[in-house]
């Protein structure tokens, strides 16, 4: 979480999705991202976000994907939609990430989810 670079690794963006690194105060030991897609991109276009995690910064320990993308691979990009602000809460349920409906509104300053 020391650089927040963001790499393309499939097709040729026009513009890269920003990452800030988010730490509100009274949360120690938490690490939020807030990512902030292009301008120019649109409901229904394809993406997945792919956090990588390394100790020594050359080597990858691990990867947290939104979906099980392959590189070179456009058919495994996920699709993006419009969601409903009733589901916008994740929770895990069996070792899985799944959505949630709650009556609760979105709140783009706390996370979705957190692990």
């Amino acid at each position: 979480m020391t650089d927040g670079k963001v790499f393309a690794a499939m097709g040729s963006p026009t513009k890269a999705p920003k990452v800030e690194r988010v730490s509100p105060p009274g949360t120690a030991g938490v690490i939020r991202l807030r990512i902030q897609l292009p301008s120019d991109y649109a409901v229904g276009d394809n993406i997945t976000l792919v956090y990588s995690d390394s100790d020594d910064g050359k080597t990858q320990k691990r990867l947290i994907a939104t979906s099980n993308v392959r590189l070179g691979w456009a058919a495994t990009l996920g699709t993006s939609r419009v969601i409903d602000q009733r589901e916008a809460t994740c929770v895990v349920e069996g070792g899985r990430l799944t959505r949630k409906l709650s009556p609760q509104k979105f709140d783009p300053d706390k996370p979705v989810f957190e692990f």
